[in-house]
């Protein structure tokens, strides 16, 4: 399931993620730059994870504990925002 990002509701921007529900990493599709910064905030607003992607389009989520969080990706002047629900094993 891919999940796409977005900077109101109801936008739909270019940025999508995937798979959402995940396990361990995330892939992301749609950036147009490669300088984006990723960052990944708990359900209580508490940055959980922050990785500068530099044209890395998978990102590794090990660390992070079943749950959901918000995940925002500050791409080229724009912000997009996405819930991914963490599920490991």
């Amino acid at each position: 399931n891919a999940t796409t990002a977005t900077d109101a509701p109801g936008a739909a921007l270019p940025l999508q993620f995937y798979p959402n529900p995940t396990r361990n990493q995330i892939q992301l599709q749609g950036l147009e730059t490669q300088d984006a910064i990723l960052t990944i905030f708990s359900a209580n607003g508490q940055i959980v994870q922050q990785t500068m992607l530099n044209g890395e389009l998978k990102v590794s989520l090990n660390n992070l504990a079943n749950g959901w969080y918000t995940l925002q990706v500050r791409n080229d002047g724009q912000v997009y925002r996405g819930k991914l629900i963490v599920q490991q094993e």
